[in-house]
């Protein structure tokens, strides 16, 4: 796991905590073994990574994959990112090598200063753009035996009239996303506790396609995050899980995780990880409540962390 600024064992100035542990609670780096890396800020994000089983088991124990977890996650809530990406097993590490070149060309570019970041709405979309454009320029530059999915949410804090009103207790966002692969984004809605999936699974992925697959605002195809909406980014581990309940992956969502804080839906779906006796991809997961992530941060610094296994 790579974390910027952070100093002290496990523990951000911002309130978050990262560990890897294992079920039964020892520590451990987050290697295989059935150990899970996690990092949380209460109430506002929680990430894991989720080592996969090789193939069926029976009975207790398990036989878990012998490789490094291929997933990766990165969170940036200064920046207003969170991502996922999942690499292939013969380069486990590509995930995480992706993500590192797109932080390192976002960070010092004048659309993504220091917080609290207030977007008009032409300012959040040039520097969406970026985001965009930079994420493709990378992609294209990346060997085909390097290739990884990529999904990311992008928000940031709607200037809600001249003044900065957002400042006088209106929060309102400005969302999109960016998406290539079979990862996923899932909006689980506060009011109802209805499960959407914002993304398109495809066989685009970065370093064998020219271009993200899905570069959309929300508003675009018809979504919204409000306040106290949660999103779900999750790696293709995730649909393993739920076939293996014999339903959707939206279905297992609105059955297991709904009306948790972000902290109880990763250890709910790896208590459920642990507990598969079917062949099980890795599961890399991002949780995040936006509205609480942006609005209760304003006025602080948050390190960016990059949550990793195979060390790029």
């Amino acid at each position: 796991m790579i974390r910027d600024n952070i100093k002290g064992k496990g523990e951000d100035k911002g309130g978050g905590k990262s560990e890897g542990r294992s079920e039964g609670g020892e520590e451990g780096r987050g290697v295989r073994g059935g150990r899970i890396l996690t990092f949380d800020i209460p109430d506002v994000c929680s990430a894991s990574l989720i080592p996969g089983r090789s193939r069926p088991i029976n009975g207790r124990g398990g036989d878990f994959n012998a490789g490094k977890i291929g997933d990766s996650v990165y969170i940036d809530l200064n920046l207003g990112i969170v991502a996922v990406a999942d690499g292939p097993e013969r380069n486990p590490s590509a995930s995480s090598v992706f993500i590192k070149k797109l932080r390192a060309a976002i960070h010092g570019s004048p659309n993504f200063g220091s917080p609290p970041r207030i977007f008009s709405e032409s300012l959040f979309k040039g520097a969406f753009e970026e985001l965009v454009e930079t994420a493709n320029v990378i992609s294209k530059g990346t060997d085909y035996h390097n290739a990884t999915t990529f999904s990311a949410l992008f928000t940031g804090l709607r200037d809600e009239g001249e003044g900065g009103s957002a400042g006088r207790g209106r929060c309102g966002l400005y969302s999109a996303i960016l998406h290539t692969g079979d990862s996923m984004i899932f909006k689980i809605s506060a009011g109802t506790g209805e499960v959407s999936r914002l993304t398109k699974t495809n066989h685009f992925l970065i370093g064998r396609a020219p271009r993200l697959f899905q570069a959309e605002f929300l508003s675009e195809i018809d979504e919204v995050i409000e306040g106290g909406d949660t999103v779900l980014l999750s790696t293709d581990g995730l649909n393993d899980l739920a076939r293996s309940h014999g339903i959707t992956t939206e279905d297992f969502l609105a059955q297991e995780i709904v009306g948790l804080n972000p902290r109880g839906i990763t250890r709910r779906i790896g208590s459920l990880a642990g507990g598969a006796k079917i062949r099980l991809d890795d599961i890399g997961l991002v949780c995040l409540v936006p509205g609480a992530a942006i609005c209760r941060h304003l006025n602080k610094a948050v390190p960016g962390i990059i949550l990793e296994d195979a060390v790029g």
